[in-house]
């Protein structure tokens, strides 16, 4: 139970893949933010998978505040069609 050891790496990335996704649930409960809030889930979740540094709730709001524009304006297409 070394605290550099693969158990501790393992546990502490699925913990930051379980608070990843409690703040996306939160992000999504107003519908038009889920567009802003799944790219930041995709940005956060790559940025982890190549081994970066990262810092789940801050790279979170970064990308959300970054793409918020453009990604809520894609969502609110898509939401049209899928209520057409």
């Amino acid at each position: 139970m070394n605290m550099d050891g693969r158990i501790m790496g393992l546990l502490n990335r699925l913990g930051d893949l379980f608070l990843l996704n409690i703040i996306y649930l939160v992000s999504c409960i107003p519908v038009v933010t889920i567009g802003a809030a799944t790219t930041a889930l995709y940005y956060t979740t790559f940025k982890m998978a190549e081994n970066r540094e990262s810092y789940v709730w801050r790279d979170y709001r970064q990308s959300f505040r970054q793409n918020w524009k453009q990604a809520t304006e894609i969502w609110m297409i898509l939401l049209a069609m899928i209520l057409v």
